[in-house]
């Protein structure tokens, strides 16, 4: 949707900065300026400013700034667009659309309506039918109070699975409408997905119903979730999100738990900066919308196979988003609803306030009934957690958590960094080699596949290239064959895109290589510029390597006592420190 400029203008002429970002923070003033603890990240002493004369923002400590627009962009998760039509609505100005994009953002909003309406159908018979007596006593008998009920907009499904069709159908909702809400069976279109269930609905950070889920009062599957539509990505939602988010912005910290029942457990026992996935594992989508809002983040996951899995596998996630992590075991391993239930409210949030780092808890639960104490039971242990050792963004924190499994398991460091890095090269190269028949070409293209792929593109720039990196250099398979072809071509005085590609056996990988040159990605006056960096962040990635591998060297040789040896090298190690740093500070372009 393209906006006026006129109409943007106008927006901003009729928006108080300060009242708007006000209402997210609590600022003072100071002289000109009013300041205030920034929404984007922790911090004690106050380093965000608002200008209200030139309707800025800025952070002094984290850098992020702007203006309205743009601080509602990033404290809601909007694009552009959805920032202009919430301001707009709050200032009273009418966005006339310049697009074709109108229809379908038209629908967007009346599918929200119509699912806004539909909750407040399953709240009214929830709180009002005889049918859903069943599902009262089951809330209440879970604890749950009937302001928890209010507050998640809890409702009930009666058992006819056509009345919902009916009653739709007697607004004036055509069937065409009502499949795009994903409530109704295609085969069956009068027919419902939700029947004799408790409901919840999911909405996402601004309130507004996307989906929902239910839970039986009967036979069938215990819990069932609306389908994607239009309006609604698991990946992409988090439950109770919206119940959370004022809470989860002031502590900086959120829980994620496993379920409906869990996030409703919680709450009820104050711990009211609770979210879940949606039938799913966590995603690196769902943790890039709570870093938004949160510092850190707290796993609570049962304590059986499923639950330390799924802890580890949102470890990895938050190691590679670099968020605070650690985990919420309750010491019998019940979840927050059993708890809740049969301990009450005090209990749950005292078990919840008992967290661990999550590296203990994985150490611990991970066990399971191997034999800690064998050669085998260790190697199995240790490679259990290989991958998210590798997650981890910082080369100290990764030393020191393998310095921690190796006091663990009662092994030698320098056996468990071998055997480590061993198992991530085996899988780095197992994974290279089905990469091509598995990744679309739609996907995003690796750093080093990205160089070949412009430096096929631009020809002219892989003479110098092939002075500052080789082959080894690089992790991609693709990548690796596609720098053999261009050097053949390159020896043989035949560089060009068709010499390339007739030297490119993988059908996969041709068919990549001309969909994206073919897109213009590559060309224009910034390709040098696109290449020489590139190249400068892998010649970092193999002087960081050689760093790494250094340092575990002389950690090995100090604990054998070896001097001469440690002296040596130190000194290769200060030579690919001084490297790294000349290469850092660099601001020449490596290959024009």
């Amino acid at each position: 949707m393209k906006i006026p400029r006129t109409t943007l203008d106008e927006i901003q002429r009729k928006t108080d900065v300060l009242d708007i970002i006000g209402s997210y923070v609590h600022l003072e003033r100071r002289g000109s300026r009013w300041w205030g603890l920034c929404p984007f990240h922790d911090e004690k002493t106050p380093s965000f400013t608002v200008d209200q004369k030139k309707g800025l923002f800025h952070c002094f400590g984290c850098g992020k700034g702007g203006n309205v627009f743009q601080f509602i962009m990033d404290i809601e998760g909007l694009s552009f667009p959805e920032a202009a039509g919430l301001l707009a609505s709050k200032a009273g100005v009418q966005i006339e659309e310049q697009s074709g994009d109108s229809k379908e953002q038209d629908e967007h909003e009346a599918l929200k309506e119509v699912m806004r309406r539909i909750s407040g159908s399953f709240q009214y018979i929830l709180k009002n039918a005889d049918e859903a007596e069943t599902g009262r006593k089951y809330l209440a008998d879970r604890g749950l109070s009937k302001d928890t009920v209010d507050r998640f907009k809890l409702g009930y499904a009666p058992a006819a699975r056509t009345w919902l069709f009916n009653f739709l159908k007697g607004k004036r909702y055509s069937e065409e409408f009502l499949m795009e809400t994903g409530l109704f069976s295609r085969k069956y279109p009068e027919i419902t997905i939700f029947s004799g269930r408790i409901i919840f609905p999911i909405m996402n950070h601004r309130g507004e119903t996307l989906a929902f889920g239910g839970r039986t009062m009967g036979d069938g599957p215990k819990y069932i979730n609306s389908p994607e539509t239009k309006i609604y990505r698991k990946s992409e939602n988090l439950y109770g999100l919206f119940q959370a988010l004022a809470d989860i912005r002031k502590k900086r910290e959120v829980y994620v738990a496993e379920g409906y029942m869990d996030v409703l457990s919680l709450s009820q026992a104050g711990v009211t900066n609770t979210v879940a996935p949606l039938g799913t594992a966590l995603t690196e989508r769902q943790l890039h919308l709570l870093k938004r809002y949160a510092n850190r983040i707290i796993l609570v996951f049962d304590n059986d196979n499923a639950g330390v899995e799924a802890a580890k596998k949102a470890a990895v996630l938050c190691e590679k988003l670099q968020i605070e992590h650690r985990v919420a075991a309750p010491v019998d391993g019940e979840d927050p609803s059993d708890i809740l239930q049969k301990h009450g409210a005090v209990r749950l949030k005292e078990e919840m306030e008992e967290t661990v780092p999550t590296l203990d808890f994985l150490m611990t639960h991970l066990e399971g009934d191997t034999e800690i104490k064998s050669p085998e039971g260790k190697q199995k242990l240790a490679g259990k957690l290989f991958d998210y050792v590798e997650a981890i963004q910082s080369q100290v924190k990764r030393a020191a958590v393998l310095e921690v499994l190796a006091d663990h398991f009662h092994v030698n460091i320098e056996a468990m960094y071998l055997d480590y890095r061993s198992r991530m090269n085996r899988l780095s190269k197992e994974e290279s080699k089905d990469a091509g028949n598995r990744r679309k070409t739609e996907e995003r293209i690796p750093e080093d596949l990205f160089l070949c792929l412009a430096l096929t593109a631009n020809h002219q720039y892989f003479k110098k290239t092939r002075n500052l990196i080789t082959i080894d250099d690089l992790h991609d398979e693709r990548a690796r064959l596609v720098f053999a072809a261009l050097e053949d071509a390159f020896r043989q005085d035949e560089l060009g895109l068709d010499t390339v590609l007739d030297r490119i056996e993988d059908q996969n990988l041709s068919t990549l290589i001309r969909t994206k040159i073919l897109s213009g990605e590559f060309g224009g006056e910034s390709a040098a510029r696109m290449i020489s960096d590139t190249v400068r962040s892998i010649r970092l990635r193999r002087l960081r390597k050689q760093e790494e591998d250094l340092s575990w060297k002389i950690r090995a040789a100090e604990k054998q006592n070896a001097r001469k040896t440690v002296q040596e090298l130190l000194s290769e190690k200060m030579y690919i420190i001084e490297e790294r740093k000349k290469l850092e500070e660099s601001t020449t372009s490596e290959v024009s």
